[in-house]
C-alpha cells in the first residue's frame, strides 16, 4: 500500500483500519523516508517498508518474505490463542472440579488449590498456599508408603490413601492420585477424594463380618460350603468334633473319612441326586467323633446361585441329633411295651368304680 493515496486519510491510516478489521498483512510503498513517517508506519506493524524507486524483483522478494512472515505470525497467534483457550479450559475444570485439586512442586510446597480444596480442608486459599501437602497429616500418623512424594518423583505418578486433618480438627480419610504435569518445572497435580464415609462403612462391615464369623465359629453346629470339589468353608465346630488337621486339603475326603461305612453309600447316593438337580435336601448319617465314637447327624443342604442364576455351590449345616434319636428310641420302646401290655390285658374283667 502506498502511503500517499488520494482521499481524506493516507495509506498508514487506511492500513490501520484494515488490520483492525481483517488482519490483512501490509507492505508500505513510499518515497518518503523521514523519521516521523517511518515511526507512524511502524505502529501499524507492517511486514515490510519498500522505498521508491524499486524494481519488480524488489517487490517480488519483499512480498515473498512478507507473506512467509505473515504465515508464521498467523500460526503463532493461533497457537497462542489455542494455549489461552486450553489454559482457560483447564482453569475452569480446575476451579469447578467436584474433587479437591492441589498443585504443588516436587518438594511438596503448595502452589495453587481449587475452591473444593478450601471447602474440604476448611481453610481459605491464602492460608493454604504457604504450606506443604504434608502439613495436614494428623500428629503421629504415617502414610502406608514411607515417602509418597519420592515415589511420584521416581515414577511420575502415584495413587495412595492418606489422612488429612481439617482446620476444625476433624480427620478425613482421603484417596490421592498424584502425577507430574510438568517435569521441567517440577509441577505435580494431586486430585484428592474424600473417602471418609466409605472407610466408615468398610470398617462397620468388617466388624460385622468379624462378629458374624465369631458367632458361626462358636456354634456347635457344623457349617460348611462345598462346590463339588472343595470346601470353601468348614466351621470351627467341625474341627473340634472331628479332630481333623485344619491344614489338610479341603476336599470331600474330609467328610467321607469320618462318615460311618454303613451310611456312606446311601448318603452319597442322595447327595448325587440333588447335585444333578441343584436342589435343597436333607440327609442323615453318622459321623465319627475324634474319640472314635459315632454320633447321629441331620444334614441340611441349600444350593447357592449368583445374580444371573448360575450355580455357585452348596452350603448347609450338620446338627448332632444323637440325643434326640436316643429319646425317640426310648419313647418307641415304652410305646411298644405299652402296646404289649394292652394286648395281654382283658378290659372286660375290669369293673368300673
Amino acid at each position: 500500500m502506498d502511503i500517499q493515496i488520494k482521499g481524506d486519510i493516507d495509506g498508514i491510516e487506511t492500513a490501520t483500519r484494515i488490520q483492525e478489521r481483517f488482519h490483512i498483512p501490509v507492505v508500505f510503498l513510499t518515497a518518503n523516508s523521514d523519521i516521523a513517517t517511518v515511526e507512524r508506519a511502524k505502529k501499524t506493524g507492517p511486514l515490510a517498508y519498500l522505498l521508491k524507486p524499486f524494481e519488480d524483483r524488489d517487490i517480488r522478494t519483499t512480498m515473498e518474505i512478507a507473506l512467509h512472515r505473515h504465515k508464521l505470525e498467523f500460526e503463532l497467534r493461533q497457537n497462542a490463542q489455542a494455549l489461552r483457550d486450553s489454559e482457560k479450559r483447564y482453569r475452569d475444570l480446575f476451579e469447578h472440579s467436584n474433587h479437591a485439586v492441589i498443585i504443588h512442586d516436587l518438594a511438596g510446597r503448595i502452589l495453587d488449590v481449587n475452591e473444593r480444596t478450601c471447602e474440604l480442608l476448611g481453610y481459605k486459599k491464602d492460608r493454604l498456599l504457604p504450606l506443604e501437602v504434608t502439613s495436614f497429616r494428623p500428629n503421629g500418623w504415617q502414610p502406608p508408603d514411607d515417602n509418597p512424594l519420592q515415589i511420584v518423583r521416581e515414577k511420575g505418578r502415584h495413587s495412595f490413601e492418606s489422612r488429612f486433618e481439617r482446620a476444625d480438627g476433624e480427620v478425613l480419610d482421603i484417596d490421592i492420585s498424584a502425577r507430574i504435569v510438568d517435569r521441567e518445572k517440577g509441577i505435580v497435580q494431586g486430585i484428592i477424594r474424600d473417602i471418609t464415609e466409605r472407610k466408615r462403612v468398610e470398617q462397620a462391615l468388617e466388624e460385622s463380618e468379624t462378629k458374624s464369623r465369631e458367632i458361626l465359629n462358636n456354634t456347635p453346629i457344623h457349617l460348611w460350603a462345598f462346590d463339588g470339589e472343595h470346601y470353601s468353608y468348614l466351621s470351627r465346630a467341625w474341627y473340634i468334633y472331628s479332630g481333623q488337621d485344619p491344614t489338610l486339603p479341603l476336599t470331600v475326603d474330609r467328610w467321607t473319612e469320618i462318615v460311618h461305612p454303613d451310611d456312606l453309600e446311601e448318603a452319597v447316593k442322595l447327595w448325587m441326586e440333588h447335585w444333578e438337580t441343584k436342589t435343597k435336601h436333607d440327609n442323615y448319617f453318622r459321623l465319627r467323633r475324634k474319640d472314635g465314637k459315632y454320633r447321629d447327624f441331620f444334614c441340611h443342604a441349600i444350593p447357592v446361585f449368583d445374580d444371573k442364576g448360575n450355580f455357585k455351590y452348596f452350603q448347609g449345616y450338620n446338627i448332632d441329633i444323637t440325643e434326640r434319636k436316643q429319646a425317640e428310641a426310648e419313647l418307641k420302646r415304652h410305646r411298644d411295651h405299652l402296646d404289649e401290655l394292652i394286648k395281654r390285658a382283658d378290659f372286660r374283667t375290669v369293673k368300673s368304680e
